[in-house]
């Protein structure tokens, strides 16, 4: 069992959010997780036995509730060697090439505890690299966004996949892809954001910030207009006009227009001056 009664709520919604949705219905006081700073507060007090408690439920009623709809990777299947248990990145709206990876040409290695001890791994990454299938993927578990990483990787031809697992944990793909159609403009893709050719072979570029805490929308918004191209577009999708960012864009030669859509849907569209 992956998510044991003596374990912090914490650390399972760390490692799987959508179990918020299955607490949150289990006693009015889980409501209040929904909220970022409660939640903070909250799981890091509460033990998976003492929310089946709250809730006057049995501890292992409440396991498997939070189990199946889990994604979490049990512990001895993440550490430094390839498996096959990794969920698929198409439920995280990861791009076409990486979602029909066969599970089984996954390496992953987990390098959390490294980090926390403040060890480098870059040598075991490069590692993993290595027995990574031409026609496969490598799957790097961290507690931070590994940005020089990319760079790394990107020297050996792989393209990645950031997908942002919760507190201070992160999932990151290397793929490789199949040659573009010349012209065609490359596709690198965070969690949240959209890639699209326009007419002229200009870009646009959609990211979803909506479901982010601050600052989190203003640095991925910050880190995607880097690699956007001449003549591309940047579509960011918030809850409130970001207005802290706005300084930012003009310092770095980018204009914008925002549209209100609802009260709970602004998009900032910035382009190239």
């Amino acid at each position: 069992m992956v998510i044991r009664k003596e374990e912090r709520l914490a650390s399972v919604l760390a490692r799987s959010p959508s179990t918020l949705e299955v607490l949150a219905t289990l006693a009015p006081v889980f409501e209040g997780l929904r909220d970022p700073t409660s939640r903070r507060v909250m799981t890091r007090l509460v033990t998976v036995e003492q929310a089946a408690q709250i809730a006057e439920i049995e501890v292992t009623d409440l396991i498997k509730r939070l189990d199946a709809v889990s994604h979490i990777i049990p512990t001895e299947d993440c550490r430094m060697h390839s498996q096959t248990s990794v969920p698929n990145p198409a439920t995280s709206g990861g791009p076409e090439t990486l979602t029909a990876i066969p599970m089984d040409r996954v390496v992953t290695i987990d390098v959390r505890d490294e980090l926390r001890a403040g060890r480098e791994p870059f040598g075991a990454i490069m590692a993993a690299r290595a027995r990574m299938p031409g026609d496969g993927a490598l799957v790097v578990w961290t507690t931070f966004e590994p940005i020089p990483l990319y760079a790394a990787m990107a020297r050996q031809g792989l393209h990645h996949h950031a997908e942002p697992i919760g507190g201070d944990e992160w999932r990151i793909w290397f793929f490789s892809v199949p040659s573009p159609v010349p012209g065609a403009p490359a596709v690198s893709t965070h969690e949240g954001q959209r890639h699209a050719p326009v007419a002229g072979g200009a870009e646009i570029v959609t990211l979803d910030v909506r479901n982010l805490e601050p600052p989190e929308p203003m640095h991925r918004t910050l880190a995607a207009l880097e690699s956007l191209p001449p003549g591309g577009t940047l579509v960011q999708l918030n809850v409130r006009v970001p207005r802290l960012l706005f300084s930012h864009l003009e310092e770095r030669g980018f204009r914008y227009e925002i549209e209100e859509e609802s009260p709970d849907l602004v998009r900032v569209i910035i382009h190239h001056r």
